[in-house]
């Protein structure tokens, strides 16, 4: 075979050579499956190819990560708020005012657990419960009353006022009862000149505690037990969104319930109630309502009020309402229903103690 092509000439090799490679582009091209330059596709083949195979493809559920809540390193006894630091200080239970030249107060926002009650000629007095919270100022303060001692006294409260009624006078000094009061210990109060006498009697906290260790009062301190529930646990009752309680003419109380804060916005005589200092309005996570016994004492028209008895009431958590007994047991107003006392739900607490003869009306 080498032989016989060593003999061809030169020339007919090229030819040959010339031959072979055209001949096997010709096979090339007839052999080859792509489809020319411009040529449509077929998308709808190439769909239904895809669809075929995501059938095939077995389908598997991704379950989203759950990530719990952190629990908090401690929690606010009387509101079982999440806080930084633990809290051991011994509670204030400070008088404020309601008159309208007490409007808009101080602090009020701050505090733990509130109670409103009456006071005499019409007039609602609040006693603020603080210990979880150090507002910037408090008032304005106006005197003392028994069953306010009695509300102090439930929480080992040491007593922040101005004077105050006889008989809340004579059990202070009878019970040495742990008291900072502006017209005897003025140093740990403040005259404001934006107000009038004797509504411009304020405080705070810092000053206080100045007062209570100059005093020497005890720093430990005995709680009444509260119970609470998360705020993923859903309040019983019946749904309404607004409350009214008149306790006379010139105090409508109002609170309206707002779903986005879940909270009781409050307002007085139909206008937002806001704090003085922040202009924030009055706000509560747990209202309560108890019907109490009021009896006048004097002809100035002070009261006995008797909150360590049993009445009805009422409880609003969450936008719903429950009918509800109370009763003072273990050293606090507490709330039933069918014999089971109302837990309290993180944050704070408003308690509006009314008169027994009072009917609230509730809205949807």
């Amino acid at each position: 075979m080498l032989g016989f092509l060593q003999k061809i000439p030169n020339k007919w090799k090229i030819a040959i050579v010339i031959a072979l490679i055209a001949f096997l582009l010709i096979m090339v091209s007839l052999f080859t499956k792509s489809e020319p330059t411009g040529m449509p596709v077929d998308t709808n083949l190439e769909n239904e190819q895809e669809n075929d195979l995501e059938e095939n493809i077995e389908e598997v559920e991704v379950e989203p990560e759950v990530i719990e809540p952190e629990e908090p390193k401690y929690r606010a006894p009387l509101t079982y708020e999440g806080i930084d630091y633990e809290i051991n200080k011994r509670p204030y239970a400070i008088y404020v005012e309601n008159s309208p030249q007490a409007r808009p107060q101080s602090g009020l926002d701050k505090a733990d657990i509130v109670y409103e009650v009456l006071a005499e000629g019409g007039i609602t007095r609040f006693v603020g419960i603080y210990q979880s919270q150090k507002p910037e100022t408090i008032g304005p303060i106006r005197s003392a009353r028994e069953y306010m001692l009695d509300i102090a006294g439930d929480y080992d409260a040491v007593v922040v006022h101005a004077g105050g009624s006889p008989g809340a006078m004579n059990r202070i000094q009878k019970e040495q009862l742990p008291t900072l009061s502006e017209i005897i210990n003025g140093a740990y109060f403040k005259r404001e000149s934006f107000r009038k006498a004797p509504h411009n009697v304020y405080s705070h906290i810092d000053l206080l505690d100045q007062g209570a260790k100059a005093r020497g009062f005890r720093e430990t301190y005995t709680l009444p037990k509260l119970t609470f529930v998360l705020d993923d646990v859903e309040a019983k009752g019946e749904q309404y969104s607004e409350v009214v309680i008149p306790y006379t003419s010139g105090y409508q109380v109002k609170y309206i319930y707002d779903e986005h804060t879940n909270q009781y916005h409050r307002f007085i005589n139909n206008m937002p109630h806001n704090d003085l200092t922040t202009g924030q309005q009055l706000r509560t996570k747990n209202l309560f309502i108890a019907y109490a016994r009021h009896n006048v004492l004097d002809q100035a028209g002070r009261l006995a009020i008797n909150i360590q008895a049993n009445g009805k009431g009422h409880v609003l958590q969450q936008g719903k309402v429950q009918e509800v007994t109370w009763r003072y047991e273990q050293g606090l107003m507490r709330f039933y229903v069918a014999g089971q006392e109302i837990p309290y739900y993180p944050g704070n607490t408003w308690i509006q103690v009314v008169p027994d003869v009072v009917s609230v009306s509730l809205q949807d």
